[in-house]
């Protein structure tokens, strides 16, 4: 279950990288979406394990595809602003 809920927000991410607008504005909308995650995973009342264990799923989903060189550099900004916001500190 975990990693499907992972796979879910990673996708939406993907889509958002992807999408028309100015990249500054899809960083935003990436991070307000990883925002969302985080706030829906406290909210959820899982235990601290599970929990950490849904953000490490996203985090191993962003890192591998930020292995694809092939990316252009504005999806790449995208991932790499969405990675930031899930493992900086919490507010």
């Amino acid at each position: 279950m975990a990693s499907i809920i992972a796979y879910e927000v990673f996708r939406k991410i993907i889509d958002i990288s992807r999408s028309k607008g100015p990249p500054a504005e899809r960083r935003v909308e990436a991070e307000k979406r990883i925002d969302l995650f985080k706030a829906d995973l406290a909210s959820a009342g899982h235990s601290p394990g599970v929990t950490d264990s849904i953000e490490d799923d996203l985090r191993r989903h962003f890192e591998d595809a930020l292995d694809n060189h092939e990316l252009p550099g504005d999806e790449l900004s995208v991932l790499l602003a969405a990675l930031d916001v899930l493992t900086g500190p919490e507010d």
